[in-house]
């Protein structure tokens, strides 16, 4: 029964997008706990990459800005708590073709298609 049980608790759900203009972002999912975050791709120097995060999934703030491709961690303390990344307008300098990815633990009834 341990081993079913950390199987199910390993169950990962990933998002990617291409991103390559301004005012663009991943779809929104939903973390608590634990997750990832890479940017892969080819940076413009002076673009940054913004992750937002949004209580109520309409108002989204501003948690990081990032300016080289990587791999990061996250950890969101608080239930159903949505997600995204992207380029803000007036963000984007030279040229950047990025590959932005989420990962984490699956949620599911929050009204998000994990399909």
């Amino acid at each position: 029964m341990g081993d079913k049980l950390k199987e199910i608790n390993m169950t990962t759900y990933v998002t990617k997008s291409a991103v390559d203009a301004a005012n663009e972002f991943t779809d929104v999912r939903t973390f608590s706990g634990d997750f990832s975050f890479s940017i892969s791709g080819t940076l413009g120097s002076g673009t940054k990459v913004t992750v937002q995060k949004s209580y109520d999934g309409t108002t989204f703030l501003d948690t990081d800005v990032f300016t080289k491709v990587g791999e990061f961690v996250g950890y969101e303390p608080e239930p159903q708590v949505r997600y995204r990344a992207g380029i803000k307008t007036g963000d984007l300098s030279g040229s950047s073709s990025l590959t932005l990815r989420f990962g984490g633990p699956q949620h599911s009834g929050n009204g998000v298609d994990f399909n």
